[in-house]
């Protein structure tokens, strides 16, 4: 597929992506909430994209709503390893975001559907000059094999991010088309990779590597997605 650029020529400042920091949130039945998460300083179109990584004892869990500083986002894309824990539980990540215009803190909140027990965790990204929070493109793979690859459209001056999930500690994972910012092992293995998008690119390759995690069928999952 080409890939038209329309943004080169509406006078845009190239967007960037930091990684910011991780969280533990309180779990009140279904509901996760983590406040005060830091957004960074106010900038142009300051856009927080928020990995949400949880486990649950039920293979019906759903991240139901969440918001960011307030905002209602939907959910962009999510994932699942079903049954995949020892203890047969089930893995799951998504992806949420909002632009955040004011503030330097705030809360996320996470609403899960589904029934069961559940844990959560969220990684936090910023970007800015950021054109709209709807992504230009997602992508996910599952598989028991490793590297799990996704093929993602990646637009030019934008960013991407990635978010994987793997049954044990198959520690350290690596990426491929973007950088590592976080690996941590509250539910398995979870980890995750950012970078700045220089060139619009079709069907580019985000790569997850781990050095042989095994337990689950199948035991890795990666979602990926792309904004300008």
């Amino acid at each position: 597929m080409m890939i038209i650029d329309p943004y080169r020529f509406g006078g845009s400042a190239p967007a960037s992506i930091s990684y910011l920091a991780d969280y533990t949130p309180t779990i009140a039945g279904l509901v996760a909430t983590s406040t005060g998460v830091g957004f960074g300083a106010v900038a142009a179109r300051r856009l927080i994209i928020v990995a949400v990584h949880w486990t649950s004892t039920v293979s019906t869990s759903v991240l139901a709503s969440a918001t960011i500083g307030g905002v209602v986002v939907p959910t962009i894309i999510s994932g699942s390893r079903i049954g995949s824990s020892a203890a047969g539980n089930s893995d799951y990540v998504a992806f949420i975001a909002a632009i955040v215009p004011t503030g330097t803190s705030g809360a996320v909140v996470a609403t899960f559907g589904g029934g069961g027990s559940i844990g959560a965790f969220f990684f936090v990204h910023r970007a800015v000059n950021i054109i709209s929070d709807t992504p230009f493109d997602t992508a996910s793979a599952i598989s028991a094999s490793t590297p799990i690859a996704a093929l993602c459209d990646l637009q030019a001056d934008g960013v991407v991010v990635a978010a994987a999930s793997c049954a044990g500690t198959p520690s350290p994972t690596s990426f491929t088309g973007a950088t590592k910012v976080y690996e941590a092992a509250p539910i398995g293995t979870v980890t995750g990779a950012n970078d700045n998008t220089l060139a619009a690119v079709s069907n580019a390759s985000i790569q997850m590597l781990d050095p042989g995690s095994t337990s689950g069928a199948p035991s890795r999952t990666l979602l990926v997605a792309s904004f300008r």
